[in-house]
């Protein structure tokens, strides 16, 4: 596409603009250009924000495509897309690299809002299985997550965000080993988040009142 704009260009019907579009902060200008030399005239005129996203909407498809079971929102941030799901409350195998060794656990999950755009994701515990735009966000309790909710990747390979890799994503950062890294404030009650782990192990359902709080909400993450 580039490319083709770029030939495009070097066009002698082309060299000439017609019009120009100029972005300020708060608005934007059209400059139109009639006539040739001295006689060129221009004009210039406000335009509605409403009329060029309507304008570049019909040259770019931004169609997500068919989005997957428990999406939550999807949309673009500078022409790619974002998605974020509801991941249901499940048992799921984990592993983790705790002071050298090597521990395998088996752990229900609490509710959680996962989102991700390009390779970038975000996590966050949920409690309900409803969604409004207010309802509050809970810290993750896992490692190898920032307080902010993104996740650290380490040196898994994780795909671009699509409707169709989003569960693949969300699978390949269960499936890592954890470690000791950003463990802290996980939990409300018990002392650490592994000790936590160790009395969930083999259990069949998340404590909420072990959840910790953000003052994040759940429309934060429905955009990036």
């Amino acid at each position: 596409m580039g490319a083709q704009i770029a030939d495009l260009a070097n066009e002698e019907t082309y060299d000439k603009p017609l019009a120009h579009l100029t972005f300020y902060g708060t608005h934007i200008i059209k400059t139109q250009y009639e006539g040739e030399g001295k006689q060129q005239k221009q004009t210039s005129k406000l335009v509605n924000p409403k009329d060029v996203i309507t304008a570049m909407s019909n040259l770019v498809n931004l169609n997500t495509g068919l989005l997957p079971r428990d999406t939550v929102a999807a949309g673009f941030a500078q022409g790619e897309l974002f998605i974020t799901v509801y991941l249901p409350p499940t048992i799921r195998e984990i592993e983790a690299k705790i002071n050298g060794k090597v521990r395998k656990y088996t752990l229900p999950t609490p509710g959680l809002i996962f989102s991700a755009y390009k390779r970038d994701m975000k996590l966050f515990a949920y409690e309900n299985d409803y969604f409004e735009p207010k309802a509050p966000l809970f810290v993750a309790p896992y490692p190898n997550i920032h307080p902010g909710g993104l996740i650290c990747k380490g040196n898994v390979e994780f795909p671009i965000a699509s409707a169709k890799s989003i569960y693949e994503m969300s699978n390949l950062f269960f499936k890592s080993r954890f470690n000791n890294d950003l463990t802290s404030g996980k939990t409300q009650i018990s002392k650490s988040l592994f000790e936590l782990w160790e009395r969930l192990n083999g259990e069949k359902s998340y404590p909420l009142d072990e959840l910790v709080p953000t003052n994040r909400r759940l429309e934060e993450v429905l955009k990036w």
